[in-house]
């Protein structure tokens, strides 16, 4: 049931890449701010409690953002794990927790309902949305062990040799059991500038042997995460594709 599930949505990024004075998440794509069209995404799964984590005096989000939505801040911008623990008491209730990043507005509700679906019946800690991709730079790598059980998100800056030759990339989309999840944050440590990585729960729990699931994600565009100008063209046009594309589904249905 989606009653059981909250979202959680990281959108206290700073996005100095962006060589802009706006908030990275409050970049428009097709006329709609990132931050908007992930919280949206959401809603449309069926899912009504969402957690919109913002840097400290983040008026200009909160005030663009229209759905009806909790607020927490990351007063210092320590990383992503940081910012989910800021989220981590209103999640407690719910059996299920989903983590989206605001700067992926290419995600699909098909995709997280899957995502939703895969994590419930496996009954696993934490399932994570992956992509293969031809050209993975600059992204998160998945480690797999010999028995292709995932153990670690490796990231670019912190792999060596051969873990830069897989293909296989975070998504940045995650469902984790929540009351794990309590456990799992309490768990993780700063790196040596003090920031404090989410993805580091995967090997959290791959070191005690626990359950997690992934999930490919229906289109290479879902995993992109916009960073800077480029990135934010490149999902305009991807997005504009999509449209096309459902347009001419919904016409072709109707005739």
């Amino acid at each position: 049931m989606q009653d059981d599930i909250c979202a959680v949505v990281l959108a206290a990024g700073n996005g100095k890449r962006m060589e802009s004075n706006l908030p990275k998440v409050l970049h428009t794509v097709c006329g709609t701010e990132m931050v908007n069209i992930v919280v949206r995404t959401v809603k449309s799964t069926g899912i009504d409690s969402i957690i919109v984590v913002t840097p400290n005096d983040s008026w200009e989000i909160k005030d663009s953002i229209k759905e009806t939505v909790h607020f927490v801040e990351q007063s210092i911008p320590l990383g992503t794990g940081d910012a989910l623990s800021k989220a981590k008491n209103l999640c407690a209730e719910f059996k299920t927790t989903l983590v989206l990043m605001a700067d992926t507005p290419l995600i699909l509700p098909e995709t997280i309902n899957k995502l939703i679906k895969t994590h419930i019946a496996s009954n696993a800690k934490i399932t994570l949305l992956t992509s293969t991709l031809l050209n993975p730079e600059g992204l998160g790598r998945i480690v797999r062990n010999n028995n292709g059980k995932v153990i670690e998100i490796v990231e670019q800056n912190m792999a060596n040799t051969a873990t830069m030759k897989i293909n296989e990339i975070n998504a940045g989309v995650y469902c984790f059991d929540s009351n794990w999840l309590q456990e799992g944050i309490r768990s993780l440590k700063p790196y040596a500038k003090g920031e404090i990585l989410l993805t580091d729960l995967i090997k959290i729990a791959a070191d005690k042997g626990l359950e997690i699931q992934t999930v490919q994600s229906q289109t290479k565009q879902e995993a992109l995460g916009v960073n800077n100008p480029a990135q934010l063209a490149e999902a305009e046009l991807a997005m504009m594709i999509q449209s096309q594309t459902n347009s001419v589904v919904e016409n072709m249905q109707k005739i």
